[in-house]
This record gives structure tokens, C-alpha cells and sequence, in this order.
């Protein structure tokens, strides 16, 4: 599946209109993950920490194997809508905390997905929504994307991971968001086939939208290798009056 949006429909917000450049990228002034760092104490810690802060994006650093299934009850007893990626090898938990502008971006996108199957012949209901479903790689590393889809003919699998990811950053750099797109590329054994990751910049009133396939390489059996098919910036400026 190969997805050709339109730029209106995916920069416009009510009460605004879009201004959209092609092939453009976000100011390197965009703050890093680890500008968001925090070092891990304790669980009830962890959600003190992410109940005060006002961004969609915290990186705990020292959360312990043996620690992450009890942030992972803490969170489902506080029915917590916060999502995790969580690497084990270097004790980092990656944490989402859905804001306003986080969710409405991967939204629009979402709709955006379902206005284009008409224009490849298929229908709603033959692609299921995933959503933030969690999926889990080797060596208890695990990931939540903002949102995710897979054929309604493979829904029913257990297991199985999604084709297409989306995840979106408005505090988390550009740069975090590649990594977790490595991630699902390596984790998902070809399974996930398009990543699209959506940076959001605040400051500038822009939206960054890269597209990422996996190809299997023709020069050796077995090789793949991630490309980037696309990249727009959508510069959203106020209506006039």
C-alpha cells in the first residue's frame, strides 16, 4: 500500500488555512529527547513527573527490566492514557503523553488514510485500525505507536504486528522519532511495511510528515534496507478575518 496524500487535507485545521511547502525540513532548534531526559526513582515518581509536566514527551532513564512490568500495572491501575517504548538493553523508557495538538495531527492523518483507499479501489473496512495496540520485540523491548492499521484479513491473528505505523512528536525531536522507526523495521522481521512519522513544531506552526518504506535489496537474499519515499512540511498560518 502506497499512499499519496493530498497536503490539504492533512495540514488544514478548522478555522485555519495551510500554506504547504514540499521536500522541506523542521529547524535543527528543535529540542532532542534528551533535552526530556529524567533519571528513574520510583514508579509513583514517574507518574508525578508526567502529570506536571505540560509536553506530550519524557524519557526516564534507569528503569530496570524487572521494573517495567510494574510502571505497566501502575498505568493500567491509574488508567493512564500514556504510551511506552521501552528498550531494555539500555533501561530507557520512551513515554507519550497524548496532548491536544499531538492527538489532532496523527487524526487528521488518520482520516487522511481512509480518504485514500477509495482512490486504490479498496473499502474501510479492509483495513483495520490498531491503534496504540502493544506490539513486543526481542530481548523485552515493546513499543505502543500513536496509531497503527493492518488488512482486516489479518486482524484476527494474534500477534500480529501492524503494516502501517504512525508516530508523532511535538516535544520529541526528529531524531527520537527515527529511532523508533528503526525499531519498528528491526522488531517487526518485515512485517510492518510503511512507517510515517509526523514532527510537529509548535513554534514555527509546522508539520512534518516523512514516509518510510522497508525494500528488500536485489543484490543479496535476505537484505532490506529503509528509505525515506517522502517528506512535505505543512506551515499552518491563521484564517483571515
Amino acid at each position: 500500500m502506497l499512499l499519496s496524500f493530498n497536503q490539504q487535507s492533512l495540514c488544514s485545521i478548522p478555522g485555519e488555512r495551510p500554506n504547504a511547502t514540499s521536500k522541506l525540513s523542521l529547524s535543527g532548534q528543535e529540542s532532542h529527547g534528551d533535552d526530556y531526559t529524567r533519571p528513574f526513582t520510583s514508579v509513583v515518581k514517574l507518574f508525578r513527573v508526567l502529570y506536571a509536566q505540560n509536553g506530550d514527551f519524557v524519557v526516564f532513564q534507569g528503569v530496570e527490566p524487572a521494573t517495567f512490568p510494574k510502571v505497566e500495572a501502575a498505568r493500567e491501575r491509574r488508567g493512564s492514557k500514556v504510551r511506552f517504548h521501552y528498550y531494555p538493553a539500555h533501561q530507557r523508557l520512551l513515554v507519550t503523553t497524548p496532548n491536544l495538538p499531538h492527538e489532532i495531527v496523527h487524526g487528521k492523518l488518520t482520516a487522511a488514510i481512509y480518504r485514500d483507499l477509495g482512490h486504490m479501489g479498496l473499502r474501510d473496512i479492509d483495513l483495520e485500525p490498531a491503534g496504540s495496540t502493544t506490539c513486543l520485540g526481542s530481548g523485552g523491548s515493546s513499543a505502543e505507536p500513536d496509531a497503527s492499521f493492518m488488512p482486516t484479513v489479518r486482524s484476527n491473528d494474534p500477534g500480529e504486528w501492524p503494516t502501517l505505523v504512525i508516530e508523532t512528536g511535538v516535544n520529541q525531536s526528529l531524531e527520537s522519532l527515527h529511532t523508533k522507526m528503526r525499531w519498528w523495521y528491526a522488531a517487526a522481521d518485515h512485517a510492518v511495511k510503511i512507517v510515517l512519522l509526523i514532527k510537529t513544531s509548535l513554534a514555527s506552526r509546522s508539520v512534518l510528515i516523512e514516509k518510510y518504506i522497508k525494500e528488500v535489496l536485489q543484490t543479496r537474499p535476505g537484505a532490506t534496507n529503509t528509505r525515506l519515499m517522502s517528506s512535505i512540511v505543512c506551515t499552518i498560518i491563521p484564517a483571515a478575518a
